[in-house]
């Protein structure tokens, strides 16, 4: 049982015991200083709590050509393992039958991996102050943030799109009289000005690249639409050596992140540090989950041994987990260089 939630809550972002190769990296997350706060990007080494880690990565090292074969093959890992690890009854248990697959959003009265989620949503969904007209759901999963939207949008203005036919199929059944299509984040075939409003969860990370996908929800929202995103930030060892990650995703914080979407056309940018909420809190909340079935005698102690070992590369390749938000101007004429 744990070995397979292992593949899913703990995934592999830095490879398999690579932290033993990194003396370097810090054995724990972030301090707590700054979570839950914005950054507007203006000041020097706000962004570097472990700054030190640049030094060991080299960009740009590799032809183009190169890149794209590890894209695709990342991408294919990236399918595989979500295909596989989302529709096992144990962490279908563990969401609640909810069909969420994200870390949420934990406040003190957040009791269930699946409250988390929707609080999740619930913090995104604060971002947009008039949540009308049309929403894209990009990686929508299996349908539950979809379904979630409905809450305040008319079905028929809801689409969701993902790299996965199986997700896509299950979504299918839990938004009903939504639009779900098969789409790459990075390359939307939408019209530009199509969407009033993009909401990415916990996906970005996994783009390649992560400016390309924000590049494009850009593209295709509406003057004066709203873009929302949760993303996690990892230090550039695990970006490189993490097996589901890419490289030219690397940034070093929250402020790096709101210079991004300003450079891509983005005005009235918010980016807040929600490690403390997202992050942390989800660490805690599974790691006593899984105690309590080591106690229980529902796993034995080698299984219990294997989740703290994947659980401390996990906490040693994030940096931040951020939440994030931005607006196209009204006579927006930002194209893509």
């Amino acid at each position: 049982m744990v070995l397979r939630m292992n593949r899913f809550f703990l995934r592999d972002y830095a490879g398999r015991h690579r932290s033993n190769q990194l003396p370097g990296w810090p054995r724990r997350l972030p301090s707590d200083r700054g979570s839950g706060s914005e950054h507007s990007g203006s000041k020097p080494g706000e962004d570097k709590p472990h700054s030190k880690f640049s030094e060991h990565i080299t960009f740009g090292q590799k032809n183009r050509k190169d890149l794209l074969e590890q894209s695709a093959t990342t991408l294919t890992r990236i399918l595989q393992s979500y295909d596989e690890s989302l529709f096992v009854e144990e962490i279908e248990e563990y969401y609640g039958h909810s069909d969420f697959a994200n870390w949420g959003y934990w406040q003190n009265e957040t009791h269930t991996q699946k409250e988390a989620c929707e609080g999740l949503m619930e913090r995104l969904l604060s971002l947009i102050p008039a949540k009308e007209g049309t929403i894209l759901d990009v990686a929508c999963g299996k349908g539950a943030t979809t379904r979630y939207l409905t809450k305040y949008y008319r079905p028929n203005n809801v689409t969701g799109i993902n790299f996965s036919q199986k997700q896509l199929q299950r979504a299918q059944k839990n938004a009903p009289g939504c639009k779900f299509l098969l789409m790459d984040a990075t390359n939307l075939t939408f019209k530009d000005n199509t969407f009033d409003a993009v909401i990415c969860v916990e996906a970005a990370f996994h783009f390649h690249t992560r400016r390309q996908f924000l590049a494009e929800a850009h593209r295709v929202l509406r003057p004066g639409g709203y873009f929302v995103v949760s993303d996690i930030l990892f230090h550039p060892g695990a970006e490189a050596a993490g097996p589901m990650l890419h490289a030219q995703n690397w940034m070093p914080g929250p402020a790096a992140y709101k210079r991004l979407l300003l450079s891509l056309g983005f005005q009235n940018v918010r980016v807040i540090n929600a490690t403390e909420e997202c992050a942390r809190r989800f660490d805690r909340y599974i790691f006593n989950y899984v105690f309590k079935k080591l106690q229980s005698k529902e796993i034995d102690w080698d299984m219990f041994k294997t989740f703290m070992e994947r659980r401390r590369d996990k906490n040693m390749a994030v940096s931040f987990y951020i939440i994030a938000s931005g607006r196209k101007a009204w006579h927006s004429r930002y194209r893509q260089s």
